[in-house]
């Protein structure tokens, strides 16, 4: 990715400290990572229990999706970057994964709505999780000893988000079921998103260069295409 900052004409007076628009990112990405790594913790039950995957369609089923998890950032990373600016990536991900989840927990009632639910997840992942990281690293460009302690207390965030979650969402579906598990995934992505559209003006100077430019709806159609190609 390009590594270096763009920021919009005028935009050199009044900024956020570099906290403050940190802060919205960390906050976002502690919430993602909570609905993340919930998910995680009781989907091959669910799969099991609740599908009736015999334990080798289960593993199967996790691993396609754990290799799409891990494929598609490239690919949201590169739109972010060129397409579409890794603020809206971001911010596109994110509510991906929010309908996602809420997807996994209709798939409680109605299983055709597991492999829509996987792909959402997956696609949403790979527009986040890249982007995410790259306002980070412009939000501190040029200060790598910024840099350095803003990403550790970023993984500091993520570690919190996810030992939360899988403490949680365990307890929830033994209790209530997984569609309660799968919702609380879903309202902690919701929560970061209602945080980002408060605070979204703190990061209104970071982005890539397609941040600050209107998005032609060509290319927004053609984005939109794509994802439902992946999904």
């Amino acid at each position: 990715m390009n590594s270096s900052s763009s920021t919009p004409p005028g935009a050199a007076l009044a900024l956020p400290s570099r906290a403050a628009s940190f802060s919205v990112v960390v906050a976002i990405e502690l919430w993602e990572r909570f609905g993340y790594y919930g998910m995680q913790a009781v989907l091959l039950l669910f799969m099991v229990q609740h599908l009736g995957f015999a334990d080798a369609r289960a593993n199967m089923t996790w691993g396609a999706f754990a290799a799409m998890t891990y494929a598609l950032p490239a690919v949201g990373g590169w739109l972010g970057d060129r397409v579409l600016g890794s603020r809206r990536a971001m911010l596109t991900g994110a509510t991906t994964l929010a309908f996602g989840y809420a997807v996994l927990a209709l798939a409680t009632v109605h299983e055709q709505f597991f492999t829509l639910a996987m792909g959402l997840i997956a696609t949403g992942n790979g527009f986040f999780k890249p982007n995410a990281a790259n306002l980070v690293r412009r939000i501190y460009d040029g200060d790598d000893v910024e840099l350095d302690a803003a990403f550790t207390l970023y993984y500091m965030a993520v570690n919190v988000g996810s030992t939360f979650s899988m403490l949680l969402t365990p307890w929830l579906q033994e209790r209530f079921g997984p569609a309660f598990a799968f919702s609380a995934c879903s309202a902690g992505l919701f929560v970061g998103l209602c945080f980002y559209a408060v605070r979204r003006g703190r990061l209104a100077h970071v982005g890539t260069a397609p941040d600050f430019a209107a998005l032609p709806a060509g290319r927004a159609v053609a984005v939109f295409a794509a994802m439902l190609a992946v999904i």
